[in-house]
């Protein structure tokens, strides 16, 4: 609108300058450009108000994931009571992790894996596999924590000790 009002003030100079020939084009001339001018503003406007949004869109997400992930991460998880071993898809033993001892474990290949229960924390000390991933893990004491030894098909799971209750019902 400014433009406008002032592109007509502009052409009345030239009218009283030139003739009305001349201004009538000047007028609708220069109004056309200060038309494409304030297009141009405006749509520069509006894409770097785009921009901004983008960016405080992308901040607010980042922040709001960065507080969950906090908060997932420092939460007390509830501790197991119990560490179950599978041995080939099936269970071998369930052993109390508030008592201290140590366990060899027969791997599905003939192989053998040390399991070491200490200070309410269960962990494979030693392992003849060939890659010793397992004893790598270190100590495990939150409940659904585990280690997994691939080579010997073998399995330490850390749960409450319930053995045998639902925990949910799907229909």
């Amino acid at each position: 609108m400014l433009f406008k009002l002032y592109s007509s003030f502009l052409c009345l100079g030239q009218r009283a300058k030139h003739g009305k020939v001349i201004s009538y084009y000047c007028y609708f001339g220069f109004c056309f450009l200060l038309k494409k001018v304030e297009a141009y503003v405006l749509a520069c406007y509006y894409e770097s108000m785009g921009k901004k949004a983008d960016l405080l869109f992308f901040i607010i997400t980042l922040a709001a994931a960065s507080v969950l992930w906090l908060v997932l991460r420092y939460l007390p998880q509830g501790s197991g009571t119990t560490a179950v071993v599978t041995v080939a898809g099936s269970e071998y033993g369930r052993y109390d992790l508030s008592e201290d001892l140590t366990v060899t474990l027969p791997g599905a290949d003939g192989g053998y894996n040390v399991l070491t229960i200490s200070g309410h924390s269960a962990s494979v000390t030693d392992a003849d596999c060939p890659d010793r991933l397992c004893v790598r893990q270190g100590m495990i004491a939150g409940q659904g924590a585990s280690i997994v030894c691939l080579p010997h098909q073998m399995a330490v799971r850390i749960d409450q000790g319930k053995e045998g209750e639902l925990d949910a019902v799907t229909y």
